[in-house]
């Protein structure tokens, strides 16, 4: 941001992708947001100038999707820890008593969740535009803007981020639970080995999870 060209880059992709929102409320707020920032007048970055958006895309040529049940989930809690994290802390304290990293599969999912741990840790706006910025590659900016168009009740989200964190939290369980029956009956253990593991899924089983109180 030191000389006008790179400045003029940066503004430039991040209206792009703003503008990619499906949302016109919050295309709007945005683009404000940024000429804020920026420092620059809100009609260059187009303010008030939005161009009819063409849904043809989603009306026109149908074909079938792969679907991806760990993308969906992560999205959903993504979605909420964006889109009320900064308005019901309870959320936030919720999910990060459940959830790490590490629970996260898909891996810009799990990069974008780190972000934004690290941004609560540090005390900074988690809004949509400040993890737009923060983030640098296209598929994590494209995801942004997708988890903003599924339509939620914001009065119910505590309830909905739980129902999310236990259906992360059981598909977790149930993989670890499916691994160490494989190992049991891969025939490549000891009888030891065999029996430690069979232990190990007893008590996996006794225990399913439980979405802990923050």
């Amino acid at each position: 941001m030191s000389s006008p060209a790179a400045k003029g880059e940066v503004v430039g992709s991040i209206v792009e992708t703003i503008r990619q929102w499906e949302d016109p409320v919050m295309v709007h707020e945005s683009l404000r947001k940024l000429s804020r920032i920026a420092r620059v007048p809100e009609d260059i970055v187009g303010v008030g100038n939005m161009p009819p958006r063409s849904y043809a895309s989603r009306n026109g040529n149908v074909g079938l999707t792969k679907v991806d049940a760990d993308r969906i989930i992560e999205a959903d809690l993504l979605r909420w820890l964006v889109l009320v994290g900064e308005t019901k802390p309870a959320v936030v304290s919720m999910t990060l008593a459940n959830i790490t990293p590490d629970d996260i599969r898909i891996p810009f999912c799990r990069a974008l969740f780190k972000t934004y741990l690290e941004k609560f840790k540090h005390n900074e706006p988690r809004d949509m535009l400040s993890l737009a910025i923060s983030v640098d590659d296209a598929e994590t900016q494209s995801f942004l803007s997708e988890i903003t168009k599924k339509k939620v009740n914001i009065e119910r989200a505590e309830q909905h981020a739980a129902e999310v964190v236990k259906k992360i939290l059981d598909r977790n369980w149930m993989e670890k639970r499916e691994q160490v029956r494989m190992r049991i009956n891969s025939g490549a253990c000891s009888e030891e080995e065999v029996m430690a593991l069979v232990k190990e899924f007893d008590e996996l089983k006794k225990h399913p999870p439980v979405v802990a109180k923050a």
